[in-house]
């Protein structure tokens, strides 16, 4: 039983350390996405996107994603803790069924972002949210963690470390 979850341990860390870093030089953006992550094909993302984000890579079934995007939105870093109000009001429009887990500002990699985390319902599949906007280039910039509820307890501490390592490397 011991050597059975020393195994496990082992094996999660191996995991853990593998991951790669994209980068992302149009958005200004690198992260570190869990290991076996890989661009989603364009096909995929047409499906499950309403509107295609710029970048998204994900798990080889696309159950888990991370998806980035640009847009013209006018945003200064100053306007954040509104953006995050404007965002708490308007999910809710989108997604009827949300279920909030937690929207504040945070600090990570020394710039502030607001954090939108939500449970949803989309089609026949509930989903795990978590979203981080902030202003970039004098626009708004969203990375969206998304897993489906079934997928969201193995990958949560990944997509946590993941969301540690955002950076933004354009004003």
């Amino acid at each position: 039983m011991i050597r059975s979850l020393l195994v496990l341990a082992l094996c999660c860390a191996s995991t853990c350390s593998h991951a790669e870093t994209f980068t992302v030089p149009e958005l200004g953006l690198s992260f570190d996405a869990p290991a076996g992550f890989k661009p989603v094909p364009a096909d995929v993302v047409a499906v499950k996107w309403r509107q295609s984000p710029g970048f998204v890579v994900g798990n080889e079934r696309a159950s888990t994603t991370i998806a980035a995007d640009l847009r013209p939105n006018a945003v200064r870093p100053e306007q954040l803790p509104q953006l995050e109000k404007a965002l708490e009001a308007q999910m809710p429009q989108l997604m009827p069924d949300l279920r909030w887990v937690r929207h504040e500002i945070v600090t990570i990699q020394g710039r502030r972002w607001a954090v939108l985390e939500l449970t949803s319902q989309v089609q026949d599949t509930g989903i795990h949210n978590i979203v981080l906007a902030t202003s970039s280039q004098g626009k708004l910039l969203l990375v969206n963690f998304n897993s489906t509820i079934g997928d969201f307890p193995q990958v949560e501490a990944a997509l946590r470390q993941s969301i540690q390592s955002v950076r933004v490397a354009k004003p």
